[in-house]
This record gives C-alpha cells, structure tokens and sequence, in this order.
C-alpha cells in the first residue's frame, strides 16, 4: 500500500484530461462536473496533477499498411522461463465507410467460432485464441490473438 501511495503523484504528475459526458445533461451541469474534476485534481495547495502542455499531449498516429506486404515486430518477454509465446496479427481492411463495418462485422461473427474450433481445439495452440474486430482512429481491421505454451511464435 506504502508503494502504491509513492507511485500515484509520480504517475499523476502530467496529466491531460479530456471529459465526455452523455446524456440528459445540460451544457453548464457538463461545465460543473468537469469543473469538479479539475479542482479534485489540479487546484489545492499541493496539487495531485498538474496539467500538460499541448506540445506533451500524446496524439493518435495511424500507419496505412502497403498492400500485400508482411510486417513483422518480434518482442522478447520479461521472464525467460515464461514458456509462452503469443501472437497479435492485424488485418487491415479499410476506413470507416458503413457498409464495409457491416461486411466486416458480419465477418468477424461469422468466423469468430470456426477461428475459436481450428485454433483451439484442432490445432490446439494455447488457451487463449481469439478473434475481434478493431476501430483504430477510424481504420477497421480484425486481429488475431494467440497465446501458446506447446507452440513456439515460429509456428503460431
């Protein structure tokens, strides 16, 4: 608890806060919710945060994939006798157009329990198997997670 008490102002230090409320609420009660959060957090004698610059404020970056081209990002893990390896591999497939979310969703229930049966229990790869879709930032795409402890990342 000792730990946990040092760690919080460190992490708290540069903070950015970004609120979105929904609902039946009107424009000045928003004001006066936010406004509460922020004297919580940045007003006081001894504040917990203090805010960050726009030049400090982390943006969202998108990559567009070349067609047909294989990417690859090998990381080691932290444990040398952890025996798991995994695997994330992502598909793009296009920017947000209403009816390829559709397509793509239908495909991601679609195949969702055929991917689930031949990874899991035909292959037998590992416990955790999945497929989902993704929305980065308005770029859709399905990813394929795998953790295996039979299979090495050569295989998986």
């Amino acid at each position: 608890a000792q730990d946990l008490a040092k760690f919080v102002p460190v992490m708290l230090s540069r903070t950015f806060l970004e609120c979105y409320i929904a609902g039946n609420v009107e424009n000045n009660e928003a004001e006066s919710m936010v406004k509460l959060i922020e004297d919580a957090l940045f007003k006081d004698l001894k504040p917990i945060c203090r805010p960050v610059f726009p030049s400090q404020q982390l943006t969202n970056r998108i990559v567009k994939l070349q067609e047909g081209k294989k990417y690859l990002y090998r990381q080691e893990g932290s444990n040398p006798s952890d025996e798991n390896s995994a695997l994330l591999h992502y598909i793009q497939v296009h920017q947000d157009e209403f009816s390829m979310n559709v397509k793509l969703e239908l495909f991601n229930l679609v195949a969702k329990q055929a991917t689930f049966h031949q990874l899991r229990t035909v292959e037998q790869l590992g416990y955790i198997t999945s497929l989902s879709q993704r929305n980065d930032s308005g770029v859709y795409g399905v990813q394929f997670v795998i953790q295996s402890s039979v299979k090495g990342p050569g295989h998986i």
